[in-house]
């Protein structure tokens, strides 16, 4: 069945990599805690030539969303959070205004349901509000802090009210450092003793 099995693997891989829908991936599959099949194919940087190992470092860019959002429930059942907490407990400074410039107020549970009236820079026109404040979408602007990021982001109108809508957003970063305030401890550390250890 294993034969089987990496023939399968390997013949989607193949197509994947023949047909340019990826440039590279490592795939592994585990069965009762044993690997029973390990591959990296095509390029981990195809510009400068460099195969894809096993061991190659992948950014999660919003992969990190669904685990950003475990740890925020887990920190929500222990009671260091709550759905209906406005963020500012915890952020004070963070203060962007409803449209129109009425003050808003955002909850916990809107940033992780992402109707919380942020948005992306990328998802905006050419001059929009988040370009023109400078606000880092994340992987443009690595550099930036997110003391310097969220203080660009609470000096600009929301896109909409908080939980009038949704909007693929910011919010997880906005909730990762609230989470961090709440506990007192860097996001990668709270992500590793909430849900990467357990």
């Amino acid at each position: 069945m294993t034969d089987s099995l990496d023939a399968r693997i390997d013949d989607v891989i193949d197509r994947a990599l023949a047909e340019r829908r990826i440039v590279g991936t490592v795939v592994l599959v585990a069965r009762g805690g044993e690997i029973v099949y390990a591959r990296a194919a095509g390029d981990a940087d195809r510009e400068r030539g460099l195969p894809m190992a096993q061991n190659t470092v992948f950014r999660l860019a919003s992969v990190t969303k669904p685990i950003v959002a475990a740890a925020a429930l887990a920190m929500i059942e222990r009671g260091d959070l709550a759905l209906d907490a406005p963020v500012s407990r915890w952020l004070p400074d963070f203060r962007p205004s409803a449209p129109g410039g009425a003050p808003a107020e955002i909850a916990i549970g809107q940033l992780l349901t992402q109707t919380s009236g942020l948005s992306y820079g990328f998802l905006q026109p050419e001059g929009g509000p988040y370009l023109e404040a400078g606000v880092s979408d994340g992987l443009d602007l690595p550099d930036r802090s997110m003391a310097d990021n969220l203080a660009r982001l609470g000096q600009i109108e929301l896109f909409f009210p908080p939980g009038a809508a949704w909007n693929y957003s910011v919010s997880l970063d906005v909730l990762g450092a609230a989470m961090e305030q709440a506990a007192g401890k860097p996001l990668p550390q709270l992500i590793d003793e909430l849900i990467l250890r357990p």
